[in-house]
């Protein structure tokens, strides 16, 4: 089987040298680009299966970078690299078609999970994981299979929080969402969708509707808690 092949664009030389070394340690072959330019011009001569380049480098940045690779390229997945990002700017790399994010400094077990992910095409998330991360945080998790089932047992008993999959059986995250908003007793629970893509118009979509956020596939344990959270804590602020 042929190997997986990566581009890696920063304009930071210490940067480069260290996440190269460390993706082509997990067996991919790497290719490296100083400038958006340079990028361009090696894309122009080859196929990648994925780019990681920093959002902030000089004449063409990340951003251009990553919207002139989805337009020429639509199945080739873009990995941003940034020192910070926070709510809103993740959703505004999902509506850029982003297909995932890392934060300097490297968090090398996400990095690898991540890379894994995207290049296989295996789905590593389920409601049994993220339960656990979160009863191991501390929360009491309901977790359910079927959409309708949940419905009733919340209506029952009103959690603080919905973590809702986007892609359902038997019904999407959006259909639940909007039986969740009409239902008196729930109306006003902060939602989290759970998803692996990046489609400007689910995205988009969403933020109409009043989602409060998103965790993308594969997960980041911390990420996890922390929006849960943070959602938990704003719900409670604006009932005061």
């Amino acid at each position: 089987m042929a190997r997986k092949t990566i581009l890696i664009v920063d304009d930071e030389p210490e940067v480069l040298d260290a996440v190269s070394t460390l993706v082509r340690h997990e067996g991919y072959d790497v290719m490296l680009a100083e400038t958006g330019e340079q990028a361009l011009s090696i894309l122009a001569r080859r196929t990648f299966d994925l780019i990681k380049t920093d959002l902030m480098m000089p004449e063409i940045s990340g951003w251009l970078l990553l919207e002139a690779a989805k337009q020429q390229y639509p199945d080739i997945k873009v990995v941003v690299f940034t020192g910070y990002i926070d709510e809103q700017g993740e959703s505004i790399l999902l509506y850029r078609n982003a297909d995932g994010f890392l934060v300097k400094l490297i968090d090398v077990p996400k990095m690898k999970s991540l890379l894994q992910n995207l290049l296989s095409g295996d789905d590593i998330i389920g409601a049994t994981t993220v339960e656990g991360v979160l009863s191991q945080n501390g929360f009491a998790v309901q977790a359910f299979r079927s959409p309708q089932r949940a419905l009733q047992c919340a209506l029952k008993n009103p959690p603080h929080l919905f973590l809702v999959d986007i892609e359902m059986s038997d019904m999407s995250g959006f259909e639940f969402y909007m039986e969740v908003r009409r239902a008196e007793a729930l109306n006003s629970l902060p939602v989290i969708f759970l998803t692996g893509h990046s489609r400007r118009d689910l995205v988009m979509q969403a933020l109409d509707l009043g989602v409060q956020g998103f965790v993308l596939k594969p997960f980041d344990p911390d990420d996890v808690v922390t929006k849960v959270q943070r959602s938990i804590v704003g719900s409670h602020l604006s009932d005061v």
